[in-house]
């Protein structure tokens, strides 16, 4: 898969491609409906393109803009990795700067989607709207289409247990710590990817090594606690628990990060890139008044995960 931006798009050589157009933030159920389009079209010899957006956080519209965007169910570079499973071809992630969200639909459609791209084919929500003051929708696509000669794809919104799969639904139950409804919605565990960096090594010292993850500051987080996890390292799926939060037993300036002991797993992988599945939620943060009270608490939680995973 080939990532483009602003400048590198104006520099590609496509015949022509499907193009699924949309903010793809945690790339949920109702987003694959799109994906499984791009699929069909492959196969009728188009090159498959994912155009969304990245937000610098300086060219936020409004506080309201910058309260949306500011965290993310999927970092991006969270969200480049799934579209790279998916085997896509282009990934372009375009700025949304003020500039951008003043182009007029019109131009946007002409200067990107088929000077660049050639585009035979968008695939869209039914709501998607773009171009200055949100002027652009399917209508226009549609007009535009057979002026440039490309068909448009209007996909209706998913629905599970009658109601709408979206990213707000998502996010307002990931901060519930409501993870199997968040796992239902995104067809998929919740997971953090991240490098494994050295830690404080408390682990060790309780016989517990763990894993410890760097986490983007833009990544939604669930609440702060103990997790039944799994994670895959060079192809192998392993299983463990994990701890988000800020390890308050070990010091009140900790940044908040993810670590995981992983069972029957001893290798050395400091400074590889691995995803950690959040799959249920065991307890939330405490601390503790000694690390002899804190290791008799995760020999608990550990017992009581691994009976969790043996009735999974």
């Amino acid at each position: 898969m080939k990532r483009l931006d602003h400048d590198s798009i104006t520099k590609v050589n496509m015949e022509g491609c499907a193009v699924a157009l949309g903010k793809f933030d945690g790339v949920h159920k109702g987003h694959q409906l799109l994906l499984e389009e791009l699929a069909k079209a492959k196969s009728k010899g188009l090159e498959r393109v994912v155009f969304t957006f990245v937000n610098p956080y300086q060219n936020c519209l409004s506080i309201q803009d910058f309260e949306e965007i500011s965290q993310s169910i999927l970092t991006i570079e969270e969200r480049a990795a799934y579209f790279e499973k998916q085997q896509i071809d282009y990934l372009v992630e375009y700025p949304f700067t003020r500039e951008f969200a003043a182009m007029e639909p019109e131009e946007f459609v002409e200067r990107i989607l088929v000077a660049c791209l050639h585009a035979k084919l968008l695939v869209v929500g039914v709501d998607f709207r773009f171009g200055r003051e949100r002027r652009g929708d399917v209508a226009l696509l549609r007009t535009l289409g057979e002026q440039y000669g490309f068909q448009v794809m209007a996909m209706e919104k998913r629905v599970q247990d009658t109601t709408f799969i979206s990213s707000s639904l998502i996010r307002s139950y990931l901060q519930d710590g409501n993870l199997a409804k968040v796992h239902e919605l995104l067809g998929r565990p919740y997971s953090i990817r991240g490098e494994i960096v050295q830690g404080n090594q408390l682990g060790r010292t309780i016989g517990m090594p763990t894993a410890n993850q760097l986490i983007a500051k833009e990544k939604l987080l669930p609440p702060y606690g103990v997790y039944g996890a799994r994670v895959e390292i060079h192809g192998k799926v392993y299983y463990g628990i994990s701890n988000l939060g800020k390890k308050p037993t070990v010091g009140t300036q900790n940044p908040v990060g993810l670590e995981t002991y992983i069972f029957d797993f001893a290798d050395d992988i400091y400074g590889e890139i691995i995803e950690t599945e959040l799959l249920f939620f065991v307890r939330g943060e405490r601390k503790y008044q000694s690390l002899e009270a804190l290791k008799q608490q995760m020999n608990y939680d550990t017992e009581y995960v691994i009976s969790k995973l043996n009735d999974m």
